[in-house]
């Protein structure tokens, strides 16, 4: 079996070595003899020099799955650093392997070690037509030129901010999973989610992927994001959703389990997901926390007995809010001042009459309900509970 990659050798009898370069190289098992031996050919041995596996002493494939692994021979007494061009190569290779070690006889092809080593393929990571891009550690600002991009993966990455210019790609699927974010509270979240207020990405956004970054709040501006069909928000510590989740009209594939949820906005209550996922949150039960829900009702009444008459608030500031939603203007929220962001947090629809209005005009209660879901996944009963949002004029109604 051939494997093409970089490899250093290091000699482990020398008492001092400076750092060993990894060299491009080929490293091919073969049959000679009736002993299977490994050989390795790349600039420092353009004959190849030859290890035979009797004389292998271990094995560290911990990170075979990232192409990277190493042997340790007892004679010559070398240590052997593999970094494979193919992982999948490499999984096979260290198989075929393990099937020696165990003393199984192993059919090897005739293959025969290329008279050249092969150079590593030089990819352009940035080609401005390629269509998806996968980043490695960090974001790089060149994504910025690839303006027929449709997916773009950013996982596992340290993201103290990303650029508001991500929102002028045509992308429909963008994944921040397992990354390091600057989510740890509201406030260190700045200008992070600016990027949702450009309105390409608001059109042609489709799937959004934000697992396992310490999310604590959803940002208000996933409401700029219109053509949103599947949110995926699993392992953060969410208490809560926004109601303005709700105005997202298309979205039909929802995934929050692993979160801290105690209720859901009343506003999904009525839509019908292909998929629903709230497994492993702490949703209020009408049973044992009954003494929870009484409390909470009581004291939506008080307020609303001392607020609750026919109301008609003059707050400019109520007022604006209120009508940037109703009518889908975006922003970017360095645009606005730091004290307001929490506002758009807490602004809703009335569940009766269906207008906006501000937290300081809107009552709420709890009520349990099915979800609507052709698949549905939850720890608890299928019935879960739903808040929903009452403006005074309305509750003065009822």
């Amino acid at each position: 079996m051939l494997i093409n990659g970089s490899i250093s050798i290091q000699d482990q009898s020398m008492p001092v070595q400076n750092q060993i370069r990894p060299l491009r190289s080929c490293l091919l098992s073969k049959k000679v003899n009736g002993n299977y031996v490994l050989c390795i050919k790349n600039s420092m041995y353009p004959n190849c020099i030859n290890y035979n596996v009797k004389n292998l002493e271990a094995v560290h494939a911990k990170f075979a799955k990232e192409g990277k692994i190493t042997l340790r021979f007892k004679q010559p007494k070398h240590q052997i650093s593999v970094k494979a061009d193919d992982t999948k190569m490499l999984l096979m290779f260290l198989r075929q392997l393990e099937d020696i070690i165990k003393g199984k006889d192993v059919k090897i092809g005739t293959r025969l070690i290329p008279n050249k080593v092969p150079a590593k393929k030089d990819v352009n990571r940035f080609d401005p037509a390629a269509r998806e891009f996968k980043a490695v550690d960090r974001f790089d600002r060149r994504v910025l030129n690839m303006r027929q991009l449709n997916s773009l993966i950013l996982e596992n990455c340290v993201l103290p901010t990303l650029p508001e210019q991500i929102g002028d790609l045509p992308i429909s699927f963008l994944s921040l999973a397992g990354s390091k974010l600057a989510t740890s509270s509201q406030y260190d979240q700045d200008i992070f989610w600016d990027w949702m207020s450009k309105t390409t990405i608001g059109n042609t956004l489709k799937n959004l992927n934000i697992d396992s970054v310490n999310l604590t709040i959803v940002p208000f501006e996933i409401m700029f994001l219109r053509n949103l069909q599947s949110l995926s928000l699993t392992k953060n510590k969410l208490t809560h959703l926004p109601d303005c989740i709700g105005e997202l009209d298309k979205l039909h594939s929802l995934s929050l389990s692993d979160n801290k949820l105690r209720f859901m906005p009343a506003r999904l209550s009525l839509k019908e997901f292909l998929l629903l996922d709230l497994a492993q949150n702490n949703f209020l039960n009408y049973q044992q926390d009954i003494d929870i829900l009484d409390k909470f009702h009581e004291n939506c009444k008080n307020v609303a007995r001392e607020w609750g008459t026919p109301l008609s608030y003059k707050n400019l500031v109520s007022l604006s809010i209120c009508s940037i939603i109703r009518d889908h203007v975006t922003f970017s929220r360095k645009n606005i001042p730091r004290t307001l962001w929490h506002l758009f947090d807490t602004v809703g629809r009335c569940g009766t009459c269906k207008k906006i209005v501000p937290y300081e005009c809107f009552t709420s209660l709890i009520y349990f309900r099915d979800p609507q879901a052709r698949e549905y996944k939850c720890s608890i009963s299928k019935t879960i509970p739903w808040l929903q949002l009452l403006c005074f004029k309305c509750v003065v109604l009822l």
